[in-house]
């Protein structure tokens, strides 16, 4: 009996495997979850967004690209019959922010550094009819988004959306729930300082109770407020590590082969990203692969 039932929870574990990992190769290509009161997440493959339906219309957030934007506007007039009044963008990435226009918005709203990025890197979007500096609230049918910026580091235009009616607090790119950062955390592009800056500064952020993310581990881009510590603290104890083996004299083959972070290993995508991240630490510390 111990024999079979040892044999069966390694199937059901092995099949978990198969699972996640065939999830997360074909993911499913757009879904609509509601999160709670008027809060929907929407998630195209590997990206998320999330909006807001209140009795005076509909106010969204990052239309990720063209052919999602279009499919989530349909999904607009057919399930609420509401038009979009504010389309809110977190910050000037393509990935996130291509194709407002169909959306069709009234009003669309940024960080007042995002125009010049936006053409910049000629990003086919709208640019924002209103912009703000530091914080900003929009109300619409009694319910409310406040927008706060992060400062600069993943960009410099970067903002988190909190939606207290909801006790919800969305966060773009610098956290991805219960997942490692990408790949090679934005090394080259990014400032490393500047992210660690912008997660503190969400985590200052007060009076919520579910962090929602761009990216995550399959169907699980919604977590507890903590999580933004956690991932913290694993950005900081890799730069660190990756620090003192430099210092040590090591080469990047060598640390990737001891740098283990362990702690970290429930986390989705740990073994095919934790390389990568090493890589990416090794860039952001100063010296190139």
């Amino acid at each position: 009996m111990a024999r079979n039932q040892r044999i069966t929870g390694l199937v059901i574990a092995i099949l978990g495997v198969v699972w996640v990992a065939s999830t997360y190769a074909q993911p499913p290509a757009r879904t609509i979850e509601h999160v709670s009161g008027g809060l929907y997440k929407f998630t195209n493959k590997f990206h998320a967004s999330v909006f807001l339906v209140t009795d005076e219309g509909i106010i969204a957030t990052d239309p990720i690209n063209a052919e999602a934007a279009a499919w989530l506007k349909g999904e607009f007039d057919k399930r609420f019959g509401k038009p979009v009044k504010y389309l809110i963008y977190s910050h000037h990435h393509a990935d996130h922010v291509s194709g407002g226009d169909a959306f069709g918005a009234e009003e669309i709203v940024a960080h007042e550094n995002i125009v010049d990025d936006i053409e910049k890197d000629k990003v086919p979007t709208p640019l924002p009819t209103t912009t703000f500096s530091d914080t900003k609230t929009i109300t619409l049918g009694g319910q409310s988004v406040e927008l706060i910026y992060l400062g600069s580091g993943h960009s410099d235009n970067l903002i988190a959306m909190k939606f207290p009616g909801e006790q919800a607090l969305f966060i773009v790119d610098i956290v991805s729930a219960h997942r490692l950062p990408y790949r090679t955390m934005g090394a080259g592009r990014d400032n490393l300082d500047g992210i660690l800056a912008q997660i503190r500064k969400a985590e200052s952020i007060t009076g919520y109770n579910k962090l929602i993310t761009a990216h995550g581990a399959p169907y699980m881009f919604i977590a507890k407020p903590d999580m933004l510590g956690q991932l913290r603290g694993y950005i900081e104890a890799l730069r660190d590590e990756v620090k003192a083996a430099m210092d040590a004299g090591k080469s990047l083959d060598e640390i990737r082969r001891t740098v283990k972070m362990e702690k970290y290993q429930h986390l989705f995508l740990y073994k095919q990203f934790l390389p990568l991240n090493i890589d990416g630490m090794y860039t952001h510390l100063g010296d190139k692969p």
